[in-house]
């Protein structure tokens, strides 16, 4: 069995920013056993919410509210669930610490994720002239 070292007392902060750059500074497996620490959950704490003003065009806010009202669930909620599955694709490296720490959850039931939109510059390439038949978006306004 391996000898355990003496490990040094943690001193008493007068504040936050002690704390923290005392923990910047220093090791602290020399303060601390983490052999004998325990993984815990704490399944009381909600990621925080922010609230933010967001200027849409007209035309997007009436397509989300659509689409949202579609699969029958807040447009909020499916804008929120859509800006995080694009994260989720941007930031594949911090997905999964983001989930760790809670900052990111499943998406709740009945939420798919939405494809992210195809910028403009490759936008021409992509388009593919109708063929026969009327528009498979009867609600959408010509633009």
């Amino acid at each position: 069995m391996p000898e355990r070292k003496s490990l040094k007392p943690i001193p008493k902060f007068e504040s936050e920013d002690e704390e923290r750059e005392f923990w910047a500074t220093r090791d602290s497996t020399e303060h601390l056993d983490w052999g004998s620490a325990k993984p815990t959950t704490y399944s009381r704490l909600k990621p925080s919410t922010q609230t933010i003003s967001l200027r849409l065009p007209e035309m997007l806010l009436e397509n989300l509210r659509m689409l949202a009202n579609k699969r029958d669930v807040p447009y909020q909620s499916l804008l929120r669930s859509s800006s995080r599955s694009a994260l989720s694709r941007s930031f594949v490296g911090c997905v999964e610490a983001m989930t760790a720490c809670g900052g990111l959850r499943d998406r709740p039931s009945g939420i798919r994720p939405v494809r992210a939109p195809i910028p403009s510059n490759q936008l021409a390439s992509r388009v593919r002239p109708r063929v026969h038949g009327p528009s498979p978006y009867p609600h959408a306004r010509a633009l």
